[in-house]
């Protein structure tokens, strides 16, 4: 319920807010993921499933619900770049897990009815360029329908 309450303090909010993981990730992706490795039950699984939509009903969508998109090769440049220990597993071309995110968020994103921005986050260096990360600020800004002056 930590997402669902979040997302729910940004709804009464008179602020503008960004989140980084959405509520319908935690369910369309994660949870779903867990479930087809196996790692969660079919019988947890529809526990969770219940307690989301208890969690989200009377939930708004966002204005707006951005995907930064990459393939999972670049992911993998992009962890091998990192460095991160915690991370070394998702580098093994035998290890599916990224495709089956990609797969998992393409199918969330195609079923998503409120407003969305994919950007091909390929095109961009949002670690290091600065000049790339106005761009994308503009772009967001744009499907807002704010300025981006």
């Amino acid at each position: 319920f930590t997402r669902a309450a979040a997302h729910m303090d940004m709804q009464f909010s008179d602020e503008n807010s960004i989140q980084d993981r959405s509520i319908y990730e935690d369910r369309y992706v994660f949870a779903n993921h867990l479930n087809n490795s196996g790692f969660i039950s079919d019988e947890h699984y529809d526990e969770y499933l219940s307690n989301y939509a208890i969690g989200y009903g009377g939930l708004k969508e966002p204005d707006l619900l951005i995907h930064l998109k990459a393939s999972p090769k670049v992911l993998r440049e992009r962890i091998a770049k990192r460095g991160r220990e915690s991370e070394k597993q998702l580098l093994y071309s035998n290890n599916p897990y990224l495709e089956e995110l990609d797969s998992l968020y393409s199918k969330m994103i195609s079923n998503y009815s409120g407003k969305t921005l994919i950007i091909n986050s390929e095109n961009y260096d949002l670690a290091n360029n600065l000049r790339d990360k106005e761009r994308v600020l503009s772009l967001v800004k744009n499907n807002l329908g704010l300025d981006s002056g």
